[in-house]
């Protein structure tokens, strides 16, 4: 099945509960989940229409909870009019025809699980921990840490040049990590 648009209503009914059951706000540099979710990370880069070997691990994370079908929130102009969509994770390109793809939301129809993609092509994660470890094991590298590192290092190397200050980091680790795995992982990256 193609790419589908929700109405309002469809989206009012079904896709607004299920994206509740996960997502506490829209905005990826802050804490974007539910305190009751259970497991967390963040992948990078990750790019906004998933691809390849992402796809496939969205794909078998998805089919681990028998899911084969997910909802797409894009972030164009304002909120107002945010473009929702149902995707059939097992077309070959589950996007085909959606125009315009930046900063997104993908979630589970059950509130199970939701990956939201920056402008910085970094996506965060939430669901439970077979979810995550499923997704995970499927990207390159597959660990999560080292996909932590490598955005730190990304923000670092964009701090250096720039003189920029990002306080909106640890916060996010935090909110992702808890506050020991958090440092841990600022300090192995020399923050």
């Amino acid at each position: 099945m193609p790419p589908r648009e929700l109405t309002q209503k469809e989206w009012r009914e079904a896709g607004a509960p299920a994206r509740n059951r996960i997502f506490a706000s829209d905005d990826p540099y802050e804490e974007p989940f539910l305190a009751e979710v259970g497991s967390r990370g963040l992948f990078f880069p990750l790019a906004y229409a998933h691809a390849g070997r992402e796809l496939g691990a969205i794909r078998a994370a998805a089919a681990s909870l028998g899911e084969t079908t997910c909802y797409l929130q894009l972030y164009l102009f304002g909120e107002d009019e945010w473009p929702y969509w149902e995707l059939d994770l097992t077309e070959a390109d589950p996007y085909e025809g959606i125009p315009f793809i930046r900063e997104n939301s993908l979630f589970s129809r059950e509130g199970a699980w939701g990956l939201l993609v920056s402008d910085e092509n970094h996506a965060l994660v939430a669901g439970d921990e077979s979810f995550v470890q499923t997704l995970v094991s499927g990207l390159d590298p597959p660990d999560l840490d080292a996909h932590a590192l490598r955005f730190l290092g990304h923000f670092e190397d964009l701090r250096a040049s720039f003189g920029q200050r990002y306080e909106w980091l640890p916060v996010l680790l935090t909110h992702l990590y808890g506050e020991e795995h958090a440092r841990e992982l600022a300090e192995r990256a020399g923050w």
